[in-house]
């Protein structure tokens, strides 16, 4: 049998860096929350990974497909409402 000192725990449970703490959905009244605000015309990758609620590599990833297109302004990637909802329409 396994004589390890971890005893039944995976190999990784040990690790100090990985959390084990439950991970709780942002509530409603949450400032991090992102709604749509009116003249908005555009998200950063942050905003909008919250907005769609998907994290910023899911971003990321639809980015590299071709999916998303995100448009440089003052060395920041800024994604324009009007291709989100496109893209949304679209994915339906």
């Amino acid at each position: 049998m396994n004589s390890s000192p971890q005893g039944d725990r995976p190999p990784f449970a040990s690790n100090s860096r990985i959390s084990t703490r439950n991970v709780t959905p942002p509530r409603d009244d949450d400032p991090k929350q992102v709604s749509p605000q009116p003249g908005k015309l555009a998200y950063t990758s942050k905003e909008l990974s919250i907005a769609l609620g998907i994290c910023r590599r899911t971003l990321r990833r639809l980015e590299l497909r071709g999916l998303l297109r995100p448009s440089k302004v003052l060395r920041k990637k800024l994604y324009f409402i009007a291709d989100v909802q496109k893209f949304l329409e679209e994915a339906r």
